[in-house]
Formats: structure tokens, C-alpha cells, sequence
């Protein structure tokens, strides 16, 4: 089955005809979420309550998006994260991905960022709060980077060149 990334900049989709892969331990949770997507529109969704039947459900059925949980089972949502990006035979490593998760210190946003995801999204929200995480990620595209010590949506949101000048740079 062939899956292509939905961040591309020529691909127009309505974010209602997707499907989406949840992916959280806690079945209310998921419930929650299914519910939010349903708001506006969203009738394709799968659950999941572990990161391993995740990576099968990834291999062998046409998901657009992964809504993630920081908490799961076999592995966290981050490691998750690093296995659909860099674990070789995916589908589609490119795959959009939302964390989200109530831990939103610092450090556990920049290591969702670093594994490679799209958006990141604060416990509780709002079905508004989700939409537009999905909307900004199929219709705000950023580039898809390759490198080794990262794989995933370009980190930077504006690029705005360099500075003018070397006096103008930062030490």
C-alpha cells in the first residue's frame, strides 16, 4: 500500500478525509479525541493503545496522520516517533505526526520536536486547539529534512536568511 506525505506543498486535502491513527493508552483519551475529530467533520479514524500495534497499523492500512500520546505502551511516544522516522521500512516515515501530551515543559516539547514531529499539543485542549494543529500541518507545510542526527519537519517556522552582515551576527 502506498502512502504518501500530506505535507507536500502541491497536495490539497480536506483535514474531515483523512484518516488518522490514535495512538494513546488511555481508552478516554482516545474518546476524546475521536470526538474532537468528529467536530469538524472527521469520520476516519483508528485506535490504538500501544506504540506496537501502531507501527503495524502504519505498515498495512492508509493513514494520513498520527495523533500521539507521550505515554504508551512498549515504548513512549517519542521513541515511537524516532521508529517511524528512522526505523527503516515505513511506509511512509514522513508521515505527519501530533504529540500530544500534558507534560509541556520545556525539554519534553524539544525532544518531541527533535524526534520529529509535526505539531505538539497541550492536555486538555480544545477540538478548535486540534484543528488547527492539522490544519497548520497540511496547509503550512514545512520542508522534510534528512540529516544525520535528525529526521523530520524542518524545526525552523520562518526563514529569514542570515544576518546582513558579520557585525550583525551573534556570538
Amino acid at each position: 500500500m502506498t502512502q504518501m506525505a500530506i505535507s507536500a506543498p502541491h497536495v490539497q486535502l480536506d483535514p474531515a478525509e483523512l484518516c488518522y491513527l490514535i495512538v494513546d493508552e488511555n481508552r478516554f483519551d482516545r474518546t476524546i479525541l475521536t470526538n474532537s475529530l468528529m467536530a469538524f467533520g472527521a469520520r476516519n479514524t483508528i485506535e490504538t493503545r500501544d506504540a506496537l500495534s501502531a507501527i503495524r497499523l502504519l505498515a498495512n492500512e492508509d493513514i494520513h496522520m498520527v495523533l500521539v500520546s507521550d505515554g504508551l505502551l512498549n515504548m513512549n511516544g517519542i521513541e515511537l516517533t524516532n521508529r517511524i522516522r528512522r526505523g527503516g521500512g515505513m511506509a511512509n516515515p514522513e508521515i505527519p505526526i501530533i504529540m500530544i501530551s500534558s507534560n509541556t515543559d520545556h525539554t519534553a516539547v524539544m525532544k518531541a520536536r527533535d524526534a520529529g514531529i509535526h505539531e505538539f499539543l497541550a492536555k486538555p485542549f480544545s477540538p478548535e486547539s486540534l484543528y488547527i494543529r492539522i490544519h497548520t500541518t497540511i496547509f503550512q507545510p514545512r520542508s522534510f529534512i534528512r540529516e544525520d542526527g535528525y529526521v523530520g519537519p524542518d524545526r525552523r517556522w520562518l526563514n529569514k536568511g542570515g544576518p546582513d552582515g558579520k557585525e550583525q551576527r551573534k556570538k
